[in-house]
């Protein structure tokens, strides 16, 4: 709780917090760690000579498999015993499940790896025949999944490419090969699938041979679900390679509540990596999730988070190959979130948005964090009633909008650096010239929601080239008019080397400050001027000596790993 504790010391903050607990009575429980008394040990050891699933998991005699274990605990849990389970380091190829069986009571499950533990969805192939080519390999394929089903609602809204509905991976000695659609595009480091042969065709680097190579082919989809449940914690495990179909989460949780995840990674999983469904009372802290085929981590239909000091980065590998980057993906993807606090969350080099907050999200604070470097928005905040606060935070040098408002009411921006990003550091779009319609998950409350009652105050909003602006809009004139008539801006930087006339208004019209302090009565004590920061070209936010730019802010100078 010290990191909660210091994150709401500033009057705003604290505000936020204490509306937090009005709103969401059950946050402070999902801010703490869960009650987790251990009333019995299991022992899983894959390695250990003696070890079986008919073992009782002491540590003499241990479990082969987690998903034993699993069992184990689930049979504890009818019985109100809570089970600790510690996992010897190895690799454990297999999907554990935990699924709902109506006799579910608070007893704690807590898994948490000895070592690296690994819990893999692939197998090791051998056997691999050489093909008509010198550099190519054949195996026999069994599978036919096909294309993975396009979701409900998503046409005719979004085209897939059949690349994106594809769940084959390969990884030779750890490395992935790139999936091709035809045996024709066949090169160095890729694998072609050939369903009616029947065959799975590599074609490996110079020098490099199948038989020699540890090759590594994803067989299983979800490797850890847990549905129904009450106390459960996942701590320093890898979880990697399932072949999970489009939308799909690698390990999810859902239905549950009081679950903690730590120190935790999620790596090179087809599609999702972390999935949180119907859950309340979530924490997750330091884990990665990376390299995943579409995103990191998603949240829908959650009540009270509190996330700290997670990792998404290098995600949506998949969705890229065919052009699947701007539709229901992101470093971090929340829909429908009540109550949630993000403390020092990075998400860089996505191929995709940084973090979306997607339709529903209330009472949301963000703190300390780094987006950076994404494919698309920064931070993406799309029809939510909010309040939805950022804070002390860098948003920069994204590949569209720093940060994009849209039909989004209650957006705070506070004590930021905007920075760099490649079309609008703040971007107010939405409905053109009329509100957008939604309903509370939890209530069914009918909303009406318009970009509205905005606060952003002490950011430094810097555009670097002569395509960027400070401010944009694509709303309508009179939704443009609510908007400024309900914001209240002051004490900002704003700065372009190359553009004084970098705020556009309704109509598309360009404006510098001055004009811009005229035209939203906002902005009387902000300036425009360089923030002098130390090195931004290396990531280097700390304000220079003199700088007009007060700080440094935590969390908003730190450097994306």
């Amino acid at each position: 709780m010290r990191s909660i504790r210091k994150l709401v010391s500033t009057p705003s903050a604290k505000r936020l917090w204490i509306m937090l607990l009005f709103c969401c009575p059950h946050f402070l429980a999902g801010a703490q760690t869960a009650a987790e008394r251990a009333d019995q040990i299991f022992y899983v050891d894959g390695a250990h000579p003696l070890a079986s699933d008919q073992n009782p998991g002491s540590q003499a005699l241990p479990f082969k498999s987690i998903n034993a274990a699993a069992a184990a605990a689930t049979a504890n849990n009818t019985r109100n015993v809570g089970t600790q389970i510690w996992i010897e380091a190895g690799t454990y190829r297999e999907s554990i499940s935990l699924p709902k069986n109506g006799q579910e009571t608070d007893a704690p499950m807590i898994f948490e790896a000895l070592g690296e533990v690994i819990v893999s969805g692939s197998d090791v192939w051998t056997g691999w025949q050489r093909g008509a080519g010198a550099k190519v390999f054949a195996h026999p394929w069994p599978y036919t999944w096909g294309l993975a089903p396009v979701p409900a609602g998503w046409e005719p809204a979004v085209g897939l490419q059949d690349i994106v509905r594809r769940s084959e991976m390969i990884f030779v000695n750890g490395a992935p090969l790139d999936q091709v659609l035809s045996y024709s595009e066949l090169q160095a480091d890729r694998f072609y699938v050939d369903e009616k042969a029947r065959t799975i065709y590599i074609q490996l680097s110079e020098g490099l041979n199948a038989d020699q190579a540890i090759v590594e082919v994803a067989v299983r989809p979800r490797i850890f679900w847990a549905a129904g449940k009450t106390h459960i914690v996942l701590k320093g495990i890898i979880f990697q390679h399932a072949n999970t179909a489009l939308d799909e989460p690698a390990v999810r949780f859902y239905d549950a509540s009081a679950v903690r995840v730590e120190d935790c990674q999620f790596r090179w999983n087809n599609w999702g990596g972390l999935g949180f469904g119907r859950s309340r009372n979530v924490t997750a802290r330091n884990n990665v999730a990376s390299h995943n085929g579409g995103a990191g981590i998603g949240t829908w239909k959650t009540n009270t988070l509190v996330f700290e000091d997670n990792h998404t980065s290098h995600n949506n590998w998949r969705g890229k190959k065919g052009g699947f980057t701007g539709w229901a993906v992101a470093g971090m993807k929340n829909l429908y979130t009540h109550g949630g606090i993000f403390l020092r969350h990075t998400s860089s080099d996505n191929q995709t948005h940084g973090i979306w907050f997607d339709t529903d999200c209330e009472n949301i604070l963000v703190s300390e964090a780094v987006f950076s470097s994404n494919l698309r928005h920064g931070i993406y905040i799309e029809a939510n009633p909010g309040p939805l606060t950022i804070r002390n935070s860098r948003i920069s040098r994204n590949r569209h909008d720093g940060i994009l408002i849209a039909n989004s009411a209650g957006v705070n921006l506070e004590g930021n650096i905007i920075y760099g990003n490649a079309a609008s550091q703040i971007m107010v779009s939405g409905l053109y010239d009329s509100a957008r319609p939604e309903t509370n998950w939890e209530t069914g409350a009918k909303r009406a929601l318009l970009a509205e009652q905005a606060v952003w105050k002490n950011n430094a909003v810097v555009g670097t080239d002569t395509r960027q602006l400070l401010v944009s809009t694509t709303l309508s004139p009179a939704l443009w008019g609510l908007f400024v008539n309900t914001l209240t801006s002051d004490g900002n930087l704003w700065f372009h080397p190359q553009n004084f006339n970098a705020f556009q208004i309704a109509g598309g019209h360009r404006v510098d400050l001055k004009a811009w302090q005229a035209t939203t009565g906002q902005d009387g004590r902000s300036i425009f001027a360089d923030p002098g920061f130390r090195d931004p070209a290396k990531d280097d936010f700390r304000p220079l000596p003199g700088s007009p730019f007060p700080g440094p802010r935590e969390g908003a100078h730190r450097a994306a790993p």
